[in-house]
């Protein structure tokens, strides 16, 4: 008689890997959240915080059964808190004066810069209303009196910039240039490298598609027209000023149709399409959310590749939670919550959406004619081979879309206190619009050199740009596409709470 043997594993997981991993993530996020929420927690020492996770941890194992599972979710979000304490800065008010090297500028108002300065020892400051010209890897002496950053909203920390690693600032201060390129020449490189695209794409589109085709594609946004930006906020199309992760996705989409039509096997066309979105994203810089979007699209990439979305929800969690785990401070950063909502909007909402839109064409058709009316078509070779794959590939595109807008919708609105009611059609037709864009802004870039090639791209591209500018403007332009309402986090929560549900509840095919 063969006596199965339970391990203490199987017990607290019930089985599976897949739930252990979802409740070890769940756990380290909640704990993270609960951190940035109650100051008053920063003040226990972390030691002792992870040594009661460790408690936790170790009954869970030795005494496991059927409810260990719950004991393991409250270790790993014991973790969490004890590795935010463990990030917190120690404050000071000292005057300092010390030399360092320029990491970022970010212009100001009235022609002033502000800069983040690295000190070498895993320092940075924030340095605004600065007078002068700055690039990357200049070398500075730095004298004043830094602060805390504190968040606009009265939160102790400005969560943004300390994901970052910058929790200090200084309003006033003396500041003096001392050499340049003193920054990593890696760095260096590409930032040049980033300035010679911007020069071609101005040599070649006019305004305002250059400085538009500067923000989607190269991610520098200062060139853009105020009131343009402007029309982009109010139709919640803003996020594709910044190379993000609906970037990413759209790219990985197009390259992996692309490498298919060579047919390549699954596993090289994962390969070539994550080299070349690396190098993509190296090539402007790594700028952070383009860095984000890059993490979330490498896993839809390959969630889709191998024909295993069913694991996406684990895999997000898994990256999340990796994330998280390594800079806590991202929990609170609205680029990493909208970049991670999107992802979920497109892997699991997206597949629902299109599984309502089927159950609805199939409830037109047996309303509109009887079965048997019903007569079978001749297929041509333009229908099977160009017409069905690009209607398949435009369809996903919107339902993916309107997924990534159910989930980033009530952030937005809790946040800023807006809501675009345009938002829905703007964003379908925009990103019809700008998939094309992309891919020939892409090879643009690569035949910038081959003059009279170049100009046939780009007049092309103008026409691209000016009709996302005309359509932008005319959603826009309504009195209605926005909606102003009171910023509060119930508005996200009642709203998650009902989409949460309803994931739950519809099984996509």
């Amino acid at each position: 008689m063969n006596i199965s043997r339970t391990e203490p594993a199987d017990l607290i997981c019930n089985g599976t890997s897949a739930q252990c991993l979802r409740w070890i993530c769940c756990g380290i996020l909640v704990g993270v959240v609960a951190a940035t929420f109650i100051p008053w927690l920063w003040s226990i020492d972390p030691w002792l915080i992870a040594s009661t996770a460790l408690g936790v941890f170790l009954f869970a194992i030795v005494f496991s059964d059927r409810r260990s599972i719950y004991f393991l979710f409250l270790a790993f979000l014991l973790l969490g808190v004890a590795r935010f304490v463990t990030m917190l800065p120690h404050s000071t008010t000292t005057a300092i004066d010390r030399r360092g090297v320029v990491q970022r500028v970010q212009p100001e108002r009235f022609g002033a810069v502000s800069l983040v300065v690295d000190f070498g020892d895993a320092e940075k400051l924030l340095v605004r209303s600065v007078r002068g010209t700055f690039t990357y890897g200049d070398a500075v002496r730095v004298v004043c009196i830094p602060g805390m950053i504190e968040d606009i909203r009265g939160a102790p920390l400005d969560f943004s910039l300390a994901s970052r690693g910058v929790f200090f600032e200084c309003a006033e201060s003396r500041i003096t240039l001392l050499d340049h390129n003193e920054g990593n020449p890696v760095f260096h490189a590409l930032y040049r490298f980033r300035d010679t695209l911007q020069r071609v794409t101005h040599r070649f589109l006019s305004e305002p598609a250059s400085s538009l085709f500067s923000g989607i594609l190269l991610g520098i946004q200062e060139t853009i027209p105020t009131p343009l930006k402007q029309a982009f906020v109010r139709t919640s199309l803003v996020h594709i000023l910044v190379v993000s992760g609906s970037h990413m996705v759209i790219l990985s989409e197009y390259l992996t149709l692309f490498f298919l039509l060579f047919g390549f096997s699954p596993r090289v066309r994962g390969i070539l399409t994550l080299v070349i979105l690396f190098l993509f994203v190296a090539s402007i810089g790594f700028p952070a959310s383009a860095v984000r979007g890059l993490w979330f699209a490498v896993l839809l990439t390959l969630a889709m590749i191998l024909g295993r979305m069913r694991v996406v929800t684990t895999a997000l969690l898994g990256t999340a939670g990796i994330m998280i785990l390594w800079n806590p401070f991202l929990i609170r950063d609205l680029g990493f919550q909208l970049s991670f909502l999107a992802t979920i909007g497109i892997g699991i909402v997206a597949p629902r959406v299109e599984l309502l839109w089927e159950r609805f064409r199939a409830w037109l058709a047996t309303w509109r004619s009887a079965p048997s009316a019903h007569k079978k078509r001749k297929k041509t070779w333009f229908h099977e081979v160009v017409l069905r794959p690009c209607v398949q590939f435009f369809s996903q595109t919107t339902f993916a879309t309107i997924g990534a807008i159910i989930m980033t919708a009530p952030l937005i609105a809790s946040t800023f206190g807006q809501f675009s009611i345009v938002a829905p059609f703007a964003n379908v037709i925009v990103l019809w619009i700008l998939q094309p864009m992309m891919a020939l802004g892409i090879i643009f870039l690569l035949v910038a050199w081959v003059t009279p090639l170049a100009w046939i791209i780009a007049s092309i591209l103008i026409a691209l740009l000016q009709l996302i500018v005309i359509v932008v403007q005319f959603f826009g332009s309504f009195p209605f596409a926005q909606i102003t309402m009171e910023r509060s986090w119930m508005i996200s929560i009642v709203l998650y709470s009902v989409i949460f549900l309803w994931i739950r509840k519809s099984n996509p095919r």
